[in-house]
Order: C-alpha cells, then structure tokens, then sequence
C-alpha cells in the first residue's frame, strides 16, 4: 500500500511588503536599502524575494549606510534590484502536510535515465496516470480545485490545502507500506466529475529534473540579469581579466571594485578575431604611415577586438540560482578543469550597451531675429540656432568653432562622439515671422545632419560653414499665406517634433536650423520679412522610458551581454549533449542534480569493476513468464554529430566546399536499421586561424567585402552562439593595443596605442590547450566531434590526432551500441520497496537465466508498481572485447540484525522505538556518517543517535572491529498525541579511513505519529 504526504513550508506573520533597492552580491547574502532600522529584523525571520522564500540566519545593520545586510539560508540569484519588492516574516516557518488518501491506488512509476535508441535523449523518474478518488481528505489536499467558484491565488506561499493550483507542482514523499520510495512534484493535470457526482484527480509525481526543465522553459539566457559584472571598459581591466582580476559593479554603493581571477567565474577578454579594423586612413593629410598601414601590420590589435566572454560555470549558476535547485559537475579534477575554462563568446556585431532612464539634453539659449538669416542657396535662407550647452557629453557635444554669417552663431554645430541608435525630441519658439512677398512661403525647422567638416576660417564658402551639404533628418513646416492675406503670420509657435528611432554615426555633425524658402530670396540677406526665435533644445531620446543603444567606446561602463533568443533550456540541453552528460539527483538530495559523462556514470561497468559491484538479480527475475530479448533493430544505419550552420566567412567557406558545417563527425552502422540520428548542438563552430608569424591562433569570426580575406576587407557581424574554452596566457612575438582616434583638426583618424610591448595573449579555441605550457600549444582534446577536412591554420598530425569530443564522449557508448552481440531484455522482476528505495541505476547487476545462460547487464528502465507485484525491467546486456564470464558471487550479509542501507518505518507509542544499524568494511576503518536530510514536525519529536540528539549536517563516526563490522543504534522519540506528524532522518557514509563500505551507502528511518 502506498502512502503519499503533500508538504509545504510557509512563514505566516508578515511585517509587510516593501519595496527598496536590494543587492545580492555574494551567495547567501541579502543587503537591503532604504529599509529603516525600526523595522527590526531578526534571526530567525524569513523574506520572501523573487518567488522564493528564505529563512534569516545571520542580521547586521549598518547605522552610517542604513543597510542591512541578511545571512539567509538558500542562494538568492546575485544582482541589483532597484525598488525591488520583498515581504518579511517574524515567526518561524509552518511545515504544512497533509496524507493522501490513496485506498485503491494503482501507481506505476517508471525510473529511467536514457533511452538507447535516442543517446541525445535524458529520461526521469516519472509515473503514469495516478488516480486518486475524490474523498473528504483528497478533496482538502487539493482545495476542491475543481469547484467553479474556486480561486487561488498567486501571491501567496501555500501550495497545497486551500491554494493548490495546478499551476504549481506540491513537493510530496511517496512511501510504499514503510519504506520512502520517492521524492517528487505532484501535479493535478485533470479532474475527472462522472454522471453521479463522483470525483477523481488524475495526477503525474515527477523527479526533479523534469521540473527544472518546466521551471525554466520559456526563459531566455538574455532573462539573466549580467548588472554586476558591469565594469569600465579599459585596457587595464581587460589585460586584467586574463589572469589577475575582474572588475565588478556594486549596487549598493554606486562603485566597482576588483575580483580575483577565478576560472570560470564572470568573464574574461579572450583574444578573438571579430574582424574590427582600423579606420581607413587613406591618404588623408597629416596620416603617418604607421597610421596608413594599421591594417596590415599584424603587431598592432584593435582594442575593440577584445570583447568580454561569459564562462559557461557562470551560465549555470545563474540559471540554478533563479530555480530551487542546486547542480555538481561530476568528474575528474582535469575535466573539471576543462569545464570551469569553457566560456559563450560575445556574438554581436558591435560592442554595445544601453542606456535608460536618463537623458542627453542640449538647451539652447538662441534669441535672434532676421539680421542673423544667412547665406543663399536656391531661393532659401536659414537661421543657424546657436548658444547650445549640454547636461552630458557623452553622445553628443557643441564644437565650438563659430558657424559664421553676417553674424555669429557660437555652438551651433553638434558633433557626435560615438555611434548610437536613438529617438530624439526637439523643440523651439517661432516667436514671430511675416511673409513679406505676394507669394506663399515656406518656413521650417529642422534637424541636418552632414558629416564632418572641420573648421579652416571664417568664410561663409568654407565646408564649416557652407549652407550646403546637410541632410534633412526631420522637420516640422508652415507655410504662410502670401503678404496681406490671412495666415501671412505666425506667432508664438512651439515648433517642436519628434525622429523616430535612427543611427547617429561617430563624427557626423548635426545642426538645428530655421529654413525659409521663398522665390523672392535672391540674395544673402534676400528675406525682407521680420523674423524672431527665442530658445531651443534636443533631447536623446525623447524621454526617460526610452533606452538607447550605443556602441562601446573607451572608459564606457560594459555588461557582458548573453546572446539573444537563446532559451536557457536550449542551452542546458547543448552543454549536456556536448559532453554526453546523464543527469541524475539522489533521494538524500533531491534537488541537487548532478551532471556526469557517460562514461562515468556508467564507470562501474568497467572489466576491473564489474564483478565486484553488481548486484544479484537472479532470485528476483520471474522465470515463470515470459521475457522478451530485443536485439538493436532500434539502432540507426548512420549517427551525425553536428554544431549549427553560421555565415561568418570561415564556416561558409568550409560548408561551399564540403556541406557539413565545420568538425561535423558522421558514423555509419551496417547492422543499423532505422534512420539516421542527428545529435545537434545549438553552438556554431568557431575555426582557428592565425596571425602569420606572430604566433597568436584565436577563432575568426566575422565577413569580409568582395570575397577577399584579407584584413583591410574584414567586417564584424552578428554570429549565432559559440563555445569555446579559455585557455590563458600564451606566448606570441611583441604586439601592441591601439585604438582609432579622430583628429578634428586634420579631419583625419590616427591611432593611440593604449598598450605596448605584449608579449602573451589570452588564447581561446576549440581545442583545450595544456596549461602547463605557455610557450607552445599542445593540443590535449577538440570540442568539435570530427576532424575538418581543411584548417585555416597551419596544421599538424598533433591536431589531427588530437581525442574530439566524440572519441571522449561519445565513442565508448556508441562502440558499445553497434555490437552485434548487445541486446536488451524485457521481463518481470519481483522487486522490493527496499529495492527501490536503493536504487542506483549506475550500479550493474548480474542475471542467471539458467539454461539461457547468465551476464550481466545495466538497468536501462523500471516500471514498478509496488512489491506485490512484478515490475517490468528493461535490461541491456554489458559486451566487452574480451567477455566477462565469471559469474557474481554475492556479498555475505552481516551476522548481525539489521545492515545499513534500508529505510525502517517505526511504528509504537512516545517511547524510544530504534533499530540497530551494521556497517560492514574494512577492519579497523573509521567511518564517519553525516546527517544529510531532518525532517521533524512532531512537537515533542526527536531523532537520536546512540541516545544523543542528531540534527541536519551533524556527523558521527562508527570504528569498525577486526571482522570489519561496526554499529550504532538510530532512534526517534516524540509525542504520540501529536497525530499525522512525522520525524524522519537520512544517514550517509561520507568517508571511510580505510577502503570502503560493503552495500549501499545511505539509511533512512522514519515515523510517522
């Protein structure tokens, strides 16, 4: 019989909802602003903050900053949250639970973690269909969700009882008679009314990593807020992030301050070829050669080259810490390595940032009348508006050169410091015009662009000052009727207008002009009417709401920015499918998922440790029915590993020539039989080239003009998403940072040299590169599954040779797959609760068929139901070269009453009920045992050890006798009054000082009042 609790915690006082700027800047760590002291938060409270509940374990209130600063128990996602909502709690939090009825309950529960006929697929443990009838006690559970009148609601915390929401998955332990089976979400997917009035609630329980692919579904990698690794972009912060530190924003405090360099936190500026050039200097006079020759000469880097890459660790935290799930990287110290150095590069055609909630204004102070109309173009005179001063220059500034007529007009002309992509607000008074001729005339106001002329005199036919050349980005127009009819005047007009949304290019000039037309103006003071204007401004953009994009200069503060319409779902999938992940929780665990490659997940299968590690299945196959032996019929004829096609000049080139994007690795099977299995990637390649003769190799990622690759015609582009690894500082000949820099003077762009005389670059690639070595680059493995027909490079047979991720990750599983003599079996196995509860599907385990033989096999699937009845299994026999062919001989049980590694259901009044647990290993070994899940609701409940109190995280060690055996007495007291609450305990071997452990590694006991 089954029995399944639903339970939630909820704190229940509140203090109240606030909003004030929150920073999360470590792990673990709230500082609250603005919040005054007479709040009083305490240890123990709880704040709830961004759809999650955390309970306060440490305060401290800075009187001088008015901060508090929280030490909570959870990992709240960092960033700066301006006017960010939070509730506070006063009283602990209240552990609701309730017991299913779950009378007549048929449940089958499928554990599974792959699917050999599709090895890009990962399974979960999910059950089928659960029905559960619609008594009085289901029917509190689940708030009578059915009812038409019913509502829940969003806001608050509780998730079962009144506010259940099909919406929201409920946390539920499922136990079978006494044993804990499973952790899970339940979720209502249907309610089920017949004729007569009865209800049923079909339901699905589903593991955790199926709800992290819910949680996160929709969201996009561009969702993850990058606010606090914004830093000044600067030569000084990016040669420190190779190796030494990353700059860091502070909320809180408005200031950055230095990170050590760690790998595989924040970001890093590997050196990538974008194909950012400099500025054609041509034969502009007062050009140098070296400016002239920039292009071509190979010691010199554009710094807009370097661009801020995000490691793919900081992907992953972010995107775990916005969930309720912790993750692991499992593996070696090398792979971890490997892992912690793969970084997502910058993938825009430009580095850019945006800006909101501010305002570039330029105000003009301008009043003149018609003595200031100057210059005659076809029959038009303007009104050049002067006098302007801005509140910030950063877009845009005044030249301060006179735009010169019969008068002058100091700052008039606007002068663009970089590109930027922006609406714009203009406004100005017409105080007064007339129209002095008998026909019509045309006055507008308008924004002119044109681009740069610099200021060589005072002459009206000089290009500063000439009338002609500018460009009409937009206007607003009158026309007045001819001389003594009505509408000749206009008084008092705000001629005010908006430009949509438009690029600004660096050094163009802008101007804001009264332009009068009439056939009449023949002469440079030709417009005879009266005309006055009183004042101006224009704003970028036009209001506060409004963001602009701009592109990154120089001291500019950057975000690293994630690549845009990128799910974050897509992306866990691409990473898990790169390195042939399986991803697994334990029940000690439940939401920490772990990340292991195939191989290692399946390590145990291994010639040298098969025999000693599997279990014997033989006693619990059901001889007595049939079994099915399924051969690989389900195999494809053909695997194709593949990264996405992209149309930078190195993967178009190489797909013209060979189709296959760039390290595609195809696989034929002769015995395959169904159609080919693509395992796509969402990352595009990334080539290596190289700088001739200076020894820097780093991706090209960009186009180039008229088909001609050479670096004059190279062109920076939007590419899809990349992966590559970071690995540090390498040796190369002498090269300098530079960037372009416009002299207004000369009109003429030369280079300013930002840093000279390097002689490392921060080298990214494909291939991992040995650490060790820096004054060379040996090739240890390639992200790329096959080997490319042609490099851009010059290669070698140590890069042809070089392991990809197919032979580390993929070979070994697939190798396994096309042998002729793997099959699976489907038959019945009477399995136990305590089977289950124990179930590791990384363990192999040995069956003897008798007259059919005996192997062994890996558990590839579990359909149980409960341990009356047969569960159906499927297992797929372990084939080596070389057979292994002794059978299992199995592991004695210790002489003793119970042995670890089962659950006990304890059952009895308040007095202490215990159960004494074995543990068998190596003699004389010390065995230490932590504590790793406590549950108590029980108002008197305790959980004991050898008759001391145990709690969450405490350990304990047992001394194992010569014979290699050990014992302690685990016990749980409480109050017997105290009905439907439960003290439940997890015990877990963490080390043992000799050898290891005979059996499973975990105990769980529990009881239930």
């Amino acid at each position: 019989m089954y029995r399944i609790f639903l339970a939630e915690t909820v704190p229940t006082t509140s203090v109240g909802i606030f909003s004030t700027d929150v920073t999360v800047r470590w792990a673990k760590t709230i500082e609250i602003s603005g919040l005054s002291s007479t709040v009083g938060i305490s240890v123990g409270w709880y704040i709830k903050f961004q759809g999650q509940i955390y309970n306060i374990t440490n305060v401290v209130y800075n009187s001088f900053t008015h901060v508090y600063i929280l030490t909570v128990a959870g990992f709240p996602e960092l960033g700066t949250y301006v006017s960010a909502d939070y509730e506070l709690f006063t009283d602990a939090a209240i552990t609701n639970q309730i017991e299913l009825d779950c009378d007549k309950l048929d449940m089958v529960t499928l554990f599974s973690v792959a699917d050999i006929s599709d090895i890009s697929k990962r399974n979960d443990s999910i059950t089928k269909q659960v029905m559960l009838q619609g008594t009085r006690q289901n029917d509190r559970a689940f708030g009578s969700i059915f009812h038409a009148n019913r509502v829940s609601d969003g806001t608050l915390n509780n998730t079962i009882l009144f506010n259940t929401s099909a919406l929201r998955p409920a946390d539920c332990l499922v136990y079978e008679e006494s044993m804990f089976v499973l952790i899970g979400s339940l979720r209502i997917t249907n309610t089920h009314v017949d004729g007569e009035g009865n209800v049923q609630y079909e339901c699905v329980i589903t593991g955790k990593f199926i709800d992290l692919k819910v949680a996160i579904n929709d969201r996009l990698l561009s969702d993850l807020d990058m606010t606090d690794l914004s830093h000044r972009y600067n030569v000084t912060n990016i040669t420190n992030s190779w190796d030494t530190s990353t700059e860091r924003y502070n909320g809180l405090t408005n200031s950055y301050s230095s990170s050590a360099f760690s790998m595989g936190s924040g970001y890093v500026y590997p050196r990538i070829d974008y194909g950012v050039i400099f500025k054609d200097t041509g034969l502009q006079s007062g050009a140098t050669d070296a400016d002239r020759n920039a292009n071509t000469d190979l010691s010199k880097i554009n710094v807009f080259n370097f661009r801020p890459a995000i490691f793919v660790k900081e992907y992953f935290d972010r995107i775990f810490r916005q969930t309720q799930y912790t993750y692991e990287i499992k593996g070696s110290t090398d792979f971890i390595n490997q892992f912690n150095r793969l970084i997502i590069p910058n993938n825009q055609q430009a580095l850019q940032s945006f800006q909101s909630g501010k305002q570039e204004i330029g105000t003009s102070t301008f009043s003149q009348d018609q003595t200031y109309l100057f210059h005659f173009f076809d029959n038009n005179t303007q009104l050049a508006i002067g006098d302007f001063s801005f509140n910030e220059t950063d877009l845009v500034s005044v030249n301060p050169d006179q735009y010169t007529h019969s008068g002058t007009a100091d700052n008039a002309i606007m002068y663009v410091n970089k590109n930027f992509l922006s609406d714009v607000h203009v406004t100005g008074h017409l105080a007064s015009i007339n129209n002095p001729y008998s026909t019509p005339t045309q006055v507008a106001f308008q924004l002119v662009e044109r681009p740069y002329a610099a200021y060589t005199g005072s002459g009206v036919t000089t290009p500063f000052n000439d009338i002609n050349g500018w460009t009409v980005v937009d206007q607003v127009a009158y026309t007045l009727a001819p001389n003594g009819s009505t509408g000749d005047t206009l008084t008092s007009v705000d001629m005010d207008f908006i430009v949509g949304q438009r690029t600004y290019k660096e050094t163009n000039q802008l101007m804001l002009r009264l332009w009068i037309t009439n056939s009449n103006i023949t002469s440079l003071h030709g417009f005879t009417g009266s005309v006055s204007f009183t004042g101006a401004s224009i704003s970028f953009p036009k209001d506060l709401e409004t963001t602009i994009t701009y592109e990154i200069k120089d001291g500019d503060v950057v975000i690293p920015t994630p690549p845009v319409n990128v799910k974050q779902l897509d992306f866990l999938k691409s990473i898990i499918n790169q390195f042939n992940f399986y991803v697994y929780n334990t029940k000690e665990k439940p939401n920490h998922l772990v990340f292991q490659k195939y191989d290692d997940y399946y390590a145990l299968v291994q010639p040298n440790l098969l025999v000693t590690n599997s279990l014997d299945w033989t006693g619990k196959i059901d001889m007595t029915k049939n079994f099915k032996v399924k051969y690989n019929l389900e195999i494809p004829k053909k695997y194709t590993f593949v990264y996405k096609n992209d149309s930078d000049y190195l993967n178009s080139t190489y797909q013209g020539k060979y189709v296959d994007p760039y390290g595609t690795y195809r696989l034929s099977d002769a015995l395959g039989i169904t159609d080919e299995r693509k395992i796509s990637l969402i990352f595009s390649p990334s080539p290596m080239t190289q700088d001739a003769a200076t020894g820097r190799y780093q991706p090209g990622i960009y186009t180039v003009n008229n088909n001609t690759p050479t670096r004059p015609n190279f062109q920076p582009m939007n590419s899809n998403i990349r992966l590559l690894y970071y690995n540090g500082l390498k040796d190369c000949q002498s090269y300098d940072i530079q960037k372009d820099l416009f002299n207004q003077s000369g009109a003429y762009w030369g280079l300013d040299t930002l840093q000279s005389g390097l002689t490392q670059y921060p080298q990214c690639s494909n291939y991992y590169f040995d650490p060790a070595v820096t004054d060379s680059l040996v090739p240890l493995s390639d992200l790329n599954f096959g080997v490319p027909f042609e490099t851009y490079f010059a290669n070698s047979t140590t890069y042809t040779n070089t392991p990809t991720a197919f032979d580390l990750f993929y070979s070994r599983q697939v190798k396994e797959l096309k042998n002729e003599n793997v099959f699976t079996i489907e038959c019945n196995a009477f399995l136990t609760e305590n089977d289950i509860t124990n179930l590791d599907l990384r363990v192999p385990v040995f069956v003897d068929l008798g007259r059919y033989g005996y192997s062994y096999f890996k558990i590839l699937e579990i359909q149980y139901t409960d341990n009356k009845s047969a569960s159906l299994v499927t297992l797929q026999r372990i084939v080596f070269d070389t057979p292994v062919v002794a059978a299992i001989t199995p592991t004695p049980p210790p002489p003793a009453d119970t042995s670890f590694g089962a659950t006990d259901f304890i059952s009895g009044d308040s007095s202490s009920d215990y159960e004494s647990k074995h543990v068998q290993g190596a003699p004389g070994s010390v065995v230490t045992i932590e504590v790793t899940s406590y549950t108590n609701t029980n108002s008197g409940g305790h959980l004991q050890v050898n008759s001391s109190d145990v709690f969450l995280s405490n350990t304990f060690t047992v001394t194992l006798d010569a014979g290699g055996l050990g014992s302690f007495n685990a016990s749980i007291t409480g109050d017997a009054s105290d009905t439907g609450t439960v003290v439940m305990g997890t015990f877990t071997i963490i080390s043992t000082a000799i050898g290891s452990v005979s059996g499973t590694t975990t105990y769980t006991i529990s009881k239930i009042f």
